[in-house]
């Protein structure tokens, strides 16, 4: 039966078990459809503006018609009034013999871009009958949360909210819904995959796995696009969440490094050969990839290395835990390391070739092949995919035998098993050992049983000597 459609009875129109519609008294062919409810899916149910078209088809050389209803927008997203009046542009396109979808297509306000994370603001109301910006405010509480039987309770709201938030709307937050493909919806699922690191009360830290969140997170995305299917069927033609197949279990990835003596010798004189025959105008990559297993460091903190962080005097790397907001190491907190020689070395050669070509940046390795602003600056530093590229396609050693973070488990591995004194790469002559617990700290790694034992300079004294001689047994195995 027609009803005189207006905002407050659409917004009181209830989801049932099947899908209904409301004929409005003051359109032609205008509806407002409300969709079933879901087992899933609790709330007001979602709601959409359509018109009706008595489609002609060609059967057995007879012409006959069939009802097609054509969506004119989300209720929420596009107003009645707009909804209404494109109705009847519709309609005028039925009488003149066209199809009613070229009125669509004209029209600017259908052509508006849906994104995601507008699609996400619709379905997480009706969820939690609160919108998702008002539940993200600081003072929004447990009080404020609408108390209903069909809405999700607020510790559910607040699991899905946190999860998209941080890990989902980033990513694809801000891109068009008929454009989100399957391979953008994995590289969100497997980031999430990866897991975090989370920090105790004693301040030590705990691997923690979200497959969990991972497996609510598709189910959440796979949930919206299935109502972007329904609301929007001209722009989006398939679900991109429901053929994703991801592994059940969580593999960590360890990067590909060489331990033995004879492998190490091989790696280090084919990067010496490279710098010695190669005239190759990025020194910053040179000394950079020089540097990284000296240190140990990871392959992030060594290309955002900063002057400030350099004391010659002292002879330590101090980085802190974060820069301008910017996070520098992986936990967040400080890593002082001393430095060998040879690393003093690499690092007055970077300052020199700095000076030499009037570079001014706060970064030990500025970015290669980049104007200065006008003051003579450079704000930015080399990427990782420079030491890899270097490492793979320039000195030809690739990724399945040695990657760039390959050094930090060399070091580690090498002065755990042994080091020799005399450049023998027989592993007989490999008697110099360092324990687990000082290697462990030398890579940034916190551990609580060292920092009991030595106060912070004897334990510092005790790296500088493991690094120096890790730095002279890296010399004598590329020495000819």
């Amino acid at each position: 039966m027609p009803v005189k459609l207006t905002h407050t009875f659409i917004d009181n129109l209830k989801a049932e078990k099947k899908l209904y519609r409301k004929l409005d008294t003051l359109g032609n062919s205008f509806y407002v459809c409300v969709l079933p409810q879901k087992k899933t899916q609790v709330g007001k149910g979602t709601k959409t503006f359509q018109f009706r078209w008595r489609k002609p088809k060609l059967v057995n050389n007879e012409i006959k018609y069939g009802d097609t209803f054509i969506p004119l927008g989300r209720f929420g997203s596009v107003s009645l009034e707009d909804a209404r009046l494109l109705s009847v542009k519709c309609h005028s396109f039925v009488k003149a013999g066209k199809d009613p979808h070229d009125a669509l297509r004209q029209d600017v306000k259908v052509k508006k871009t849906i994104t995601f994370e507008q699609l996400f603001d619709d379905w997480f109301y009706e969820k939690s009958g609160v919108t998702a910006k008002d539940f993200g405010l600081k003072e929004f509480t447990k009080n404020d949360y609408p108390i209903d039987r069909e809405n999700l309770t607020f510790n559910s709201s607040k699991n899905i909210h946190t999860t998209m938030k941080d890990y989902v709307l980033p990513k694809i937050g801000n891109v068009n819904i008929g454009e989100l493909e399957p391979l953008m919806v994995k590289e969100v699922l497997l980031k999430i995959q990866e897991g975090k690191y989370i920090k105790l009360k004693d301040g030590s830290t705990k691997f923690q796995s979200l497959l969990p969140t991972r497996n609510k997170a598709r189910g959440w995305m796979k949930e919206i696009m299935d109502d972007a299917i329904t609301l929007y069927p001209k722009e989006v033609t398939f679900n991109p969440v429901a053929g994703i197949r991801l592994k059940k279990k969580h593999t960590v990835k360890n990067a590909s490094t060489v331990v033995k003596p004879q492998e190490i010798a091989e790696v280090f004189t084919q990067v010496a050969a490279f710098n010695k025959t190669t005239a190759h105008g990025q020194w910053q990559i040179s000394l950079a990839l020089d540097l990284l297993p000296l240190t140990g460091l990871r392959v992030g903190e060594l290309c955002g290395l900063l002057w400030k962080e350099i004391d010659f005097k002292e002879s330590i790397i101090n980085i802190q835990g974060w820069e301008n907001d910017v996070r520098r190491t992986k936990m967040g907190t400080p890593h002082t390391l001393p430095m060998s020689k040879q690393t003093t070395n690499i690092l007055n050669k970077a300052k020199e070739m700095a000076t030499k070509e009037g570079i001014k940046c706060k970064y030990v390795f500025p970015i290669c092949n980049i104007k200065p602003d006008k003051d003579g600056f450079i704000h930015q530093h080399i990427s990782i995919s420079g030491i890899q590229n270097r490492l793979k396609l320039y000195i030809k050693i690739p990724g399945s035998i040695l990657t760039p973070h390959g050094f930090r488990s060399m070091l580690k591995t090498r002065l755990k098993e042994g080091i020799s004194q005399d450049g023998s790469t027989d592993m007989e002559d490999h008697n110099k050992y360092y324990s687990k617990e000082l290697t462990e700290k030398a890579l940034g790694h916190k551990d609580k049983v060292l920092e009991e034992t030595y106060d912070r300079g004897e334990y510092l004294i005790r790296i500088k000597t493991m690094y120096q001689d890790w730095a002279d047994y890296l010399d004598s195995l590329s020495s000819p």
